[in-house]
């Protein structure tokens, strides 16, 4: 996954979430890509400075500590909203499906979806977070 920056031609900056630059390319073509302040179509790119790593001089990248705080902040946040939403199993891309198009009333879930549900539920301009399946 990506982030990119945005702007819409009514001058909305958001942030999108893409699996990788060409399927961020092919929905700007689909003009599946909307400004999530207007719905506006007219999205545009935004330069986006290199993320720079920092790190001690002669140190290798790979010995940096782990933040464990930071971690698990993060654990957190994806625990909350695990609880604060209803699992909706194997109909995960059907349910996500039927809200994205007003079929349904929008609300919380979670679920489970094949690697090509995943892909084809961002690539129509569905807004869900994939996160891997927890081990025990």
């Amino acid at each position: 996954m990506i982030v990119l920056n945005l702007l819409c031609s009514a001058g909305h900056k958001f942030e999108g979430w893409f699996a990788s630059v060409s399927s961020f390319d092919e929905q700007l073509a689909r003009r599946l890509v909307a400004c999530p302040h207007c719905n506006g179509r007219g999205v545009e790119r935004l330069p986006t400075a290199p993320r720079l790593v920092r790190t001690r001089a002669g140190q290798p990248e790979a010995d940096r500590a782990v933040d464990h705080g930071e971690l698990a902040t993060v654990m957190d946040m994806l625990r909350n909203l695990a609880d604060a939403s209803e699992d909706v199993g194997d109909r995960f891309p059907d349910e996500a499906r039927r809200m994205h198009y007003r079929e349904v009333p929008v609300r919380p879930i979670r679920g489970q979806a094949t690697l090509g549900d995943t892909k084809e539920l961002i690539e129509e301009g569905i807004h869900i977070l994939p996160v891997p399946k927890r081990r025990h």
